[in-house]
């Protein structure tokens, strides 16, 4: 290796001219300039060792020895392109390495290099051992790009590189390896580089209806949990992306500047962002399930995706799938209960939802709080252990950790206080209070899609309740989006809508009536309605008393 190094400082590599095309990726490199085939692959094999001894940074840069030639063979050179990919990669993903490795054209042409070969049409039967052999390093290219990531921050062209390059293979068949090798890259950079993660979403939408829907092709990740001497469970690539991104989302420290992040709000703010993926991805997906766009159907590959979830809910490296299904049910209970939404998704989300509740139903399994606390620390102990195996595992322990810290946060508020839905309870009146005891409502955390009435700053008495439905959180201050409500306290209610005035056809289309609200607005949450969409009388009572005590705090 040391003589392979030396050999390239004696080159000399002379400038190309003013008049020649500086942009010409494609151009030929001198054969002069080419390390030999065999020199390669010893180059790929010798800094793998290298890597694995955790010696790379002390290597040395003498010796002396030259062994050049020109490749004859087209495949040789993209086979030796590839060990020198690996080369370079071995390199800069060895331990204690300085900065001045971490160099940006070489790794835009690692990435050059190896998107062309994952684009690769199939070769003739004779080189079918070639192929095997390049597919295999291609693998391994990947693997220490995965690697890569977490070692050094890369430009943001560089990412979107390495993300084309990542999902090019995932929707093709018959590369169950690389498909793997690309989740977990694809889920590095999803996890790191936030301003990325909507790019990824939009192309996995726009790759969805190319999935296989033959049985035969269709499910390729094996689930880790299937036990022995059971029956193997699998699911689709696409599913074993989506949850693992999503999982990816939640942290336990910050990246930037750990010292100055309080842990808790950290973890439960990331935990936010990844329900906020989970239902952006579930809002895009069902709207596309509406009806056929074009010659694409995306309900088969809507209901492969639910199955999906539902076979590896309660296995324990898939924390994301109760996520997931729990927001799916209530946003299917939204679609069918929405008017204006077509009758053929209104259908479809009847059908989707008895699906889901049955399964979830059949899977509840009461227990004791210590009985929970003792299969939480096991089943933590697992992921840490296991996760030298798989490092995906880490996702779905710093997820499992963000839930639990949520779930906590609100029991602890909950023994504190009493909730908004319980007004007729009262709390013991304090030592010394003359005045009638109240209920002291808790604030308990907002979820999408939860019925709230507030009470916003100048609003009048004829206007309420003004009671809306939380579609969105709008950042970290506390704020959300809410599609209002119309209705009144005897009557039903429904969702408020407005004709746009720069829709189509004269403004003729209806779209909802959206606001923001701040947190301290809101004083009454999880709002139920009664079969005819009407408040219910203890409801009633409760809004009536509260809106007196703000007039009152107002006066």
């Amino acid at each position: 290796m040391d003589d392979i190094l030396e050999n390239l400082e004696e080159v000399e590599i002379t400038a190309r001219g003013d008049d020649e095309d500086e942009d010409d990726e494609d151009e030929e490199v001198p054969p002069e300039l080419l390390l030999g085939r065999d020199q390669l692959i010893e180059l790929s094999q010798e800094s793998a060792k290298i890597k694995a001894m955790g010696i790379i940074d002390r290597a040395g840069d003498d010796g002396a020895d030259e062994d050049r030639r020109a490749p004859d063979d087209r495949v040789d050179r993209v086979s030796g392109s590839a060990d020198a990919c690996l080369a370079a990669l071995h390199v800069m993903t060895s331990p204690a390495m300085p900065k001045a490795v971490y160099i940006e054209d070489v790794i835009e042409m690692v990435l050059r290099t190896s998107n062309q070969k994952a684009k690769r049409p199939k070769c003739p039967s004779h080189r079918q051992k070639v192929v095997t052999l390049l597919y295999n390093k291609l693998c391994d290219v990947f693997r220490n790009l995965s690697e890569l990531l977490s070692i050094q921050l890369l430009t943001d062209t560089t990412v979107l590189q390495m993300t084309s390059m990542a999902m090019t293979p995932f929707f093709v068949e018959n590369v169950r390896e690389l498909q793997l090798c690309s989740i977990k890259l694809v889920t590095a950079v999803f996890a790191r580089y936030k301003k990325h993660r909507q790019l990824i979403l939009e192309e996995v939408f726009t790759s969805l209806a190319r999935l296989p829907t033959s049985k035969r092709s269709l499910r390729h990740f094996r689930v880790n949990s299937s036990g022995v001497g059971t029956e193997p469970l699998y699911i689709q690539m696409v599913s074993a992306l989506v949850l693992q991104l999503i999982q990816s989302v939640v942290q336990l420290r910050s990246q930037t500047h750990p010292e100055k992040e309080d842990e808790d709000e950290l973890i439960t703010g990331s935990y936010e962002a990844a329900m906020r993926t989970s239902q952006n991805f579930l809002l895009v997906f069902l709207k596309k399930c509406g009806s056929k766009q074009g010659e694409e159907d995306y309900r088969p590959v809507f209901e492969n995706f639910v199955q999906d979830l539902l076979t590896v809910l309660n296995q324990p490296e898939w924390p994301a799938a109760e996520v997931l299904l729990g927001l799916l049910g209530r946003l299917l209970v939204y679609q069918f209960s929405t008017k204006q939404t077509e009758m053929a998704l209104r259908v479809a989300s009847l059908d989707y939802l008895g699906t889901v509740a049955t399964h979830l139903r059949k899977d509840a399994i009461p227990g004791s709080r210590d009985e929970t606390l003792r299969l939480q620390k096991a089943l933590l102990n697992y992921l840490e252990d296991n996760g030298e195996r798989d490092s995906s595992l880490a996702f779905a322990r710093s997820f499992y950790i963000a839930q639990w810290l949520r779930d906590s946060t609100t029991e602890t508020q909950k023994a504190a206080e009493l909730p908004d839905s319980a007004p007729d309870i009262r709390r013991p009146k304090p030592p010394g209070d003359t005045a009638a005891a109240v209920a002291m409502p808790l604030r308990p955390p907002v979820e999408l899609l939860d019925l709230v009435a507030v009470c916003c700053p100048g609003s009048r008495k004829e206007e309420r309740p003004q009671i809306g439905r939380v579609i969105q959180k709008t950042g970290d201050g506390g704020g959300y989006t809410v599609h209002w409500m119309s209705g009144s306290y005897g009557g039903p209610w429904a969702e408020s809508r407005r004709r746009d005035p720069g829709g189509r056809g004269g403004g003729a289309k209806l779209v909802p009536i959206t606001g923001s609200v701040r947190e301290e607005d809101i004083i009454y949450r999880k709002i139920a309605l009664t079969s005819g969409r009407k408040l219910s009388s203890r409801v009633v009572q409760a809004l009536r008393g509260l809106y007196a005590e703000k007039d009152g705090k107002k006066k």
